[in-house]
Protein backbone atom coordinates (compact mmCIF):
# COMPACT_ATOMS: atom_id res chain seq x y z
CA UNK A 1 0.00 0.00 0.00
CA UNK A 2 1.25 3.15 -0.79
CA UNK A 3 1.31 6.68 1.16
CA UNK A 4 0.62 9.82 -0.14
CA UNK A 5 2.99 12.37 0.27
CA UNK A 6 2.35 15.31 3.09
CA UNK A 7 2.48 18.90 1.88
CA UNK A 8 1.56 22.09 3.07
CA UNK A 9 -0.01 24.77 0.91
CA UNK A 10 -0.62 28.30 1.73
CA UNK A 11 -3.61 31.09 1.03
CA UNK A 12 -4.47 34.25 1.84
CA UNK A 13 -7.70 35.54 2.76
CA UNK A 14 -7.94 38.80 4.39
CA UNK A 15 -6.32 38.25 7.95
CA UNK A 16 -6.56 34.75 7.54
CA UNK A 17 -3.75 32.21 6.24
CA UNK A 18 -5.31 29.02 5.13
CA UNK A 19 -2.61 25.95 5.37
CA UNK A 20 -4.41 23.13 3.12
CA UNK A 21 -2.97 19.75 4.35
CA UNK A 22 -2.83 16.46 2.51
CA UNK A 23 -1.69 13.22 2.51
CA UNK A 24 0.04 11.55 6.00
CA UNK A 25 0.59 13.66 8.85
CA UNK A 26 2.79 11.55 11.25
CA UNK A 27 6.30 10.87 12.92
CA UNK A 28 7.83 11.02 9.46
CA UNK A 29 5.90 14.40 8.40
CA UNK A 30 5.40 16.68 11.57
CA UNK A 31 8.31 19.13 10.88
CA UNK A 32 7.55 19.89 7.38
CA UNK A 33 4.20 21.32 9.16
CA UNK A 34 5.76 22.89 11.50
CA UNK A 35 7.96 24.67 8.83
CA UNK A 36 4.66 25.69 7.05
CA UNK A 37 3.86 26.82 10.39
CA UNK A 38 6.69 29.54 11.08
CA UNK A 39 6.54 30.19 7.12
CA UNK A 40 2.57 31.29 7.44
CA UNK A 41 3.35 33.70 10.71
CA UNK A 42 5.83 35.84 9.17
CA UNK A 43 2.65 36.76 7.56
CA UNK A 44 0.87 37.83 10.61
CA UNK A 45 -2.60 36.32 10.09
CA UNK A 46 -5.06 37.03 13.14
CA UNK A 47 -5.90 33.83 12.13
CA UNK A 48 -4.76 30.19 11.02
CA UNK A 49 -7.07 27.77 9.46
CA UNK A 50 -5.84 24.28 8.94
CA UNK A 51 -7.61 22.40 5.89
CA UNK A 52 -7.37 19.02 7.25
CA UNK A 53 -9.92 17.16 4.16
CA UNK A 54 -7.28 16.39 2.28
CA UNK A 55 -5.17 14.37 5.80
CA UNK A 56 -5.51 11.18 5.31
CA UNK A 57 -3.94 9.87 8.64
CA UNK A 58 -2.88 11.57 11.48
CA UNK A 59 -0.72 10.11 14.46
CA UNK A 60 0.03 11.68 17.57
CA UNK A 61 3.43 13.28 16.12
CA UNK A 62 1.25 15.09 14.15
CA UNK A 63 -0.93 15.82 16.52
CA UNK A 64 1.75 17.58 19.28
CA UNK A 65 2.76 19.58 15.61
CA UNK A 66 -0.66 21.16 15.88
CA UNK A 67 -1.25 21.72 19.37
CA UNK A 68 2.27 23.63 19.24
CA UNK A 69 0.96 25.57 16.62
CA UNK A 70 -2.17 26.28 18.77
CA UNK A 71 -0.39 27.11 21.71
CA UNK A 72 2.03 29.22 19.58
CA UNK A 73 -0.60 31.18 17.65
CA UNK A 74 -2.84 31.57 21.46
CA UNK A 75 0.63 33.15 22.90
CA UNK A 76 0.70 35.89 20.20
CA UNK A 77 -3.11 36.59 20.62
CA UNK A 78 -3.77 34.59 17.51
CA UNK A 79 -6.22 31.94 16.38
CA UNK A 80 -6.22 28.28 15.17
CA UNK A 81 -8.92 26.41 13.43
CA UNK A 82 -9.73 23.40 12.45
CA UNK A 83 -11.09 22.90 9.48
CA UNK A 84 -12.81 19.80 8.07
CA UNK A 85 -11.27 17.25 9.92
CA UNK A 86 -11.70 13.57 8.75
CA UNK A 87 -13.01 10.86 10.96
CA UNK A 88 -9.69 9.36 11.82
CA UNK A 89 -8.30 13.08 12.80
CA UNK A 90 -11.84 13.61 14.93
CA UNK A 91 -11.35 10.52 16.66
CA UNK A 92 -7.66 10.96 17.16
CA UNK A 93 -8.53 14.63 18.84
CA UNK A 94 -11.43 12.75 21.26
CA UNK A 95 -9.30 9.66 22.26
CA UNK A 96 -6.49 11.63 23.71
CA UNK A 97 -8.70 14.23 25.37
CA UNK A 98 -7.98 16.85 22.79
CA UNK A 99 -11.02 17.65 20.85
CA UNK A 100 -11.74 20.53 23.16
CA UNK A 101 -8.22 21.70 23.18
CA UNK A 102 -8.22 23.02 19.90
CA UNK A 103 -11.29 25.11 17.75
CA UNK A 104 -13.22 22.34 15.05
CA UNK A 105 -15.25 23.70 12.21
CA UNK A 106 -16.91 21.32 9.69
CA UNK A 107 -15.50 23.84 6.29
CA UNK A 108 -12.89 26.47 6.05
CA UNK A 109 -15.80 28.76 5.06
CA UNK A 110 -17.24 28.33 8.51
CA UNK A 111 -13.82 28.77 9.76
CA UNK A 112 -13.45 32.05 7.85
CA UNK A 113 -16.87 33.68 8.98
CA UNK A 114 -16.25 33.42 12.67
CA UNK A 115 -15.64 36.66 14.32
CA UNK A 116 -12.17 37.66 14.93
CA UNK A 117 -12.64 39.30 18.29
Amino acid sequence: METEEFRATVHRRGQASILTLTGELDLSSYRALERAIGRVLQADPELVVLDLAGVGFMDVAGLRAVLAADRRLRASGKRLVLAAPPRSVRRLLSLTGHEQAVSVLDSVEAALDQDLR
